[in-house]
């Protein structure tokens, strides 16, 4: 049932991937010398960068290259979603004590397109740490938070199969 529930959430997130790499050719992945200009830190090419490593399932190196955006751009439009994706990272490696915690800094960016992703990956880790009480209220809200998104359709679709 959870292994159905990630296949959907990631073959969404396929989807879109692949509509992004369709419309244009992927520049290949940075050295960690390359994100550093004359003119300074590049945040958005160190992300790419990071989203790369991430989606070659080399997780460890993702955080790093989120983490570096963070410490060295905070307050850069991507750095909500850099957050995200350590999230997703840890999630990724089993760390889900970690993960919780990365997705939970989410919300300290309070305008990020990433909210109704965290939130519902917050109701993920709690059934994958055993917590389904606290995974039900997570998904109830996001339902209520997030209508008409994407994380709404999959957190009711999880409440469904616990049996709302």
């Amino acid at each position: 049932q959870e292994i159905k529930e990630n296949l959907a959430f990631m073959n969404d997130q396929i989807v879109r991937l692949d509509n992004s790499i369709r419309s244009k050719r992927p520049a290949p992945a940075p050295t960690a010398a390359s994100v550093f200009k004359p003119g300074g830190f590049d945040a958005s090419v160190a992300y790419k960068g990071a989203l790369d490593e991430y989606y070659a399932r080399r997780y460890e190196t993702a955080i790093s290259g989120f983490t570096e955006l963070l410490t060295v751009a905070p307050t850069h439009d991507l750095a909500d979603n850099a957050q995200y994706w350590i999230g997703e990272s840890y999630y990724a490696m089993g760390n889900f004590a970690k993960a919780m915690e990365a997705f939970q800094k989410v919300f300290d960016f309070p305008k990020s397109n990433k909210l109704s992703d965290a939130h519902f990956k917050i109701g993920l880790t709690h059934l994958k740490m055993g917590n389904t009480a606290a995974a039900r209220d997570e998904f109830r809200a996001v339902v209520q938070n997030y209508p008409g998104t994407s994380a709404a359709k999959y957190a009711a679709e999880n409440l469904s199969k616990m049996g709302e």
